[in-house]
Parts: structure tokens; C-alpha cells; sequence
């Protein structure tokens, strides 16, 4: 079984795919680890690592042509073309998205970033033009951890096709007149 696991920063996709691996006993692929190992980035100005996509791309598809199973989570999932047989892409409301992106020390600027990108359904349909396989929507802010992972589950194993359908179109008008 191959799962994509995907979402705005905050949505959060590492809590549950450790616990959707601990479940259905599938290891989770560290795609942190492995942007780290092959050295797959550049510093940008602000100090932060920037991911070279084409050379993360080609060592993740290498390292999951080697497995059977897998579970893999990151935002630059949506970015790039994979056969999977699940994506999950996690969404979360603005105000919940906001209080995780600032418990993590996120700027002013990058937490608008994000849920902008959020709001306007990005990675959702990123994941629709590049990838292949059964897309699930799942919002993280109307349920908790085993909530999620209980929905996911049943998806997986064929006793739900869907789980959410998104729609954050009015929150994205409120965020762009009020800020």
C-alpha cells in the first residue's frame, strides 16, 4: 500500500502519519531525512532551507521504487508526480492553521503564506494535477488525532471513499478584506 500524505505546513501531516503507520503497520519514508542525507537544498536569504525539487524528486522516487508499502508526508508531496494509492491531503481552518504556525515561532509573513496558500485550496489542487491516485480530504480542525486516524483507516480499507469536502472560500474573502 502507498499513501501520500500532504498538506499546508500545520495541517498536521507528521502527528498523523506516525500514527496512521503505528496503526496499519506501514513505515512512514523520512523525507526530511532524506532532502537532509542527499543534501537536496540551498540556504535562501532568510536562512532557511530551500528544496531543490529536481534532485528531491529523483532520490525520493528511487527510495520508494525500493519498498513494497510506504507512507511519505510533506507539503512538497503535492509538488510532485507519484502513483500512490491514497493522498490525504490534510486541510485546516484559518484561525486554527494561525495558532499552530505561531506556536511554531512562524513570521508575520510566512504564516500569511500559508494560509493563503490554505485558503486558496493549493496543495488540494496541486495534488489533483500531479498525482495519481484516490485524493482525500481531510480537515484536521473540525476533528482530533484519533478522530482523523480512524476516518483515515476507514478509507484505506475500503469502508469510506471520502472523508471532507473543503471549501474555505469565505474565509479566504474575510482574510483578504479584513487581513
Amino acid at each position: 500500500m502507498k499513501i501520500i500524505i500532504t498538506g499546508t505546513p500545520g495541517t498536521g501531516k507528521t502527528e498523523l502519519s506516525k500514527k496512521l503507520s503505528e496503526e496499519i503497520k506501514i513505515e512512514v519514508v523520512d523525507v526530511t531525512n532524506l532532502i537532509n542525507k542527499i543534501k537536496a537544498y540551498k540556504m535562501n536569504e532568510e536562512k532557511e532551507k530551500e528544496v531543490l525539487m529536481p534532485k528531491f524528486r529523483n532520490a525520493l522516487k528511487k527510495e520508494l521504487s525500493k519498498r513494497k508499502n510506504w507512507i511519505i508526508e510533506s507539503h512538497l508531496l503535492c509538488e510532485i508526480r507519484l502513483d500512490a494509492d491514497f493522498i490525504f491531503v490534510l486541510r485546516c481552518g484559518r484561525k486554527k492553521l494561525l495558532e499552530r504556525l505561531k506556536r511554531r515561532g512562524y513570521n508575520k509573513k510566512k504564516m500569511e503564506d500559508n494560509v493563503m496558500a490554505e485558503l486558496l485550496d493549493y496543495c488540494y489542487m496541486k495534488s489533483k494535477k500531479n498525482n495519481i491516485g484516490k485524493i482525500i480530504e481531510i480537515d484536521t480542525s473540525k476533528r482530533g488525532i484519533k478522530k482523523c486516524i480512524e476516518e483515515m483507516k476507514k478509507v484505506v480499507f475500503g469502508k469510506k471513499r471520502e472523508i471532507d469536502s473543503v471549501d474555505y472560500s469565505k474565509e479566504l474573502i474575510d482574510f483578504v478584506l479584513k487581513g
